[in-house]
């Protein structure tokens, strides 16, 4: 084996450690923000004041006009459901 031959392996080698890095790096950031958003959820359910509600429901009604206010659960749910892959269970129900 050359010294070429040498350098193109190696050069494949490093090709493919790209390529499972940028893979592994795709996971990690849809891992990421998952667990941020179910952070969210969990932070807009314990928010004791209700202060962070109120603004999501000042918002919500800027948005569509709609002045009717849904429970604080519901959203939270509605929000779950959405950002979870389909069938499956958020142990909300």
């Amino acid at each position: 084996m050359s010294l070429e031959d040498l350098a193109n392996l190696g050069e494949f080698v490093g090709a493919i450690g790209v390529v499972v890095s940028f893979v592994f790096l795709a996971v990690q950031v849809r891992n990421n923000t998952k667990a941020l958003r179910d952070a969210a959820a969990k932070d807009m359910l314990a928010d004791p004041d209700g202060h962070l509600w109120e603004l999501v429901n000042q918002r919500r009604h800027q948005l569509t006009g709609i002045s009717s206010k849904p429970t604080r659960t519901n959203y939270v749910e509605r929000f779950l459901h959405r950002s979870a892959p389909v069938g499956t269970n958020i142990g909300l129900e």
